[in-house]
C-alpha cells in the first residue's frame, strides 16, 4: 500500500497519514470550499478525504480509467457551493466527470488527446 500525509505547515509535523492508494499517487487537488481533497494514482484510481480527519470520504475509490489519471479538477465553488462534482484525466485518453457523494461517474469524454 502506498502512503501520503498531511502536514501542518506551522509546526511541519504530519497530521494525518492517508491510506487507500495501491500505486503510485500522481495528482491531487483540493476542493475550492478546503472541505476536501482528491488524490489519484497511477493505476486509474481516486480516492476522495476530508482534510480535517484524514479519512476518506467514499466507501471505495472511484474507479474507471484505464490509464495513469494526470490530472484532477473540481468545480469552480461559485457553481458547486456543495463540491460534489470532480473531474479526472487520464492517459486512456478519457476525462471522467465524478459525483463524488454518490460514488458514481456520471460523465465520460472519450478522444481526449494530450
Amino acid at each position: 500500500r502506498r502512503v501520503h500525509g498531511l502536514y501542518d505547515l506551522d509546526t511541519e509535523a504530519p497530521r494525518h497519514t492517508l491510506r487507500g492508494h495501491t500505486d503510485w499517487v500522481l495528482c491531487v487537488a483540493w476542493a475550492p470550499s478546503g472541505t476536501k481533497l482528491a488524490s489519484a494514482c497511477k493505476r486509474g484510481h481516486v480516492n476522495v478525504w476530508s482534510p480535517e480527519t484524514g479519512k476518506k470520504l467514499t466507501s471505495r475509490p472511484l474507479e474507471g480509467h484505464k490509464g495513469w489519471i494526470t490530472c484532477l479538477q473540481w468545480k469552480p465553488l461559485h457553481l458547486d457551493e456543495e463540491c460534489r462534482w470532480l473531474a479526472s484525466s487520464s492517459k486512456d485518453t478519457t476525462v471522467k466527470i465524478w459525483d463524488t457523494v454518490r460514488g458514481e461517474c456520471k460523465m465520460t469524454l472519450c478522444s481526449h488527446t494530450m
